[in-house]
């Protein structure tokens, strides 16, 4: 059986990224955005003072409002799809580093690391700290697809050639 390996070539550069990351981040904002109305809404709709109960004012249920989403985002979308909006519309996909799909425990783990104070700055490294802990790596899904297809077809020879 031939062995996966990620290639310089297949992995996602820092531009594309740092452009998936400007992506998801505006979606999150946008979700949070949403999330803050739907509160003040229901406040107001229970009688509340807006003013009083509005999650800027409050730093515990702003900070909840702002984690949770944040959380859930990455977590949901890497865990069923392996990738976010932003990766989707750059096209990258999250693998672990074996080239299998990561399962939702590494993605439970790669979501936690990104609360890691400073994380966003250990990608003037090679890779980021969510990626290096958990195991996975971001790929191009399109390079990513068609050497899973090459490990497919040489596995494929292999056995037919076990046949002869």
């Amino acid at each position: 059986m031939a062995q996966f390996e990620v290639t310089h070539e297949m992995q996602a550069p820092k531009g594309l990224r740092l452009a998936h990351f400007l992506i998801d981040y505006f979606a999150i904002i946008a979700l949070y955005v949403i999330l803050s109305i739907a509160f003040t809404l229901i406040v107001i709709a229970t009688g509340g003072m807006p003013s009083q109960s509005y999650p800027t004012t409050n730093i515990a249920l702003s900070l909840l409002l702002w984690f949770l989403p944040y959380f859930a985002y990455y977590f949901v979308w890497e865990a069923l799809a392996g990738r976010t909006l932003g990766k989707l519309i750059t096209g990258t996909i999250v693998i672990h580093e074996s080239g299998e799909k990561p399962t939702p425990r590494t993605i439970f783990i790669r979501t936690l690391c990104r609360f890691i104070p400073f994380e966003a700055f250990s990608f003037l490294g090679d890779t980021g700290w969510h990626d290096s802990i958990s195991g996975t790596c971001v790929v191009k899904k399109h390079i990513y697809i068609l050497r899973q297809n090459e490990i497919i077809e040489l596995d494929e020879i292999g056995q037919n050639s076990e046949l002869l």
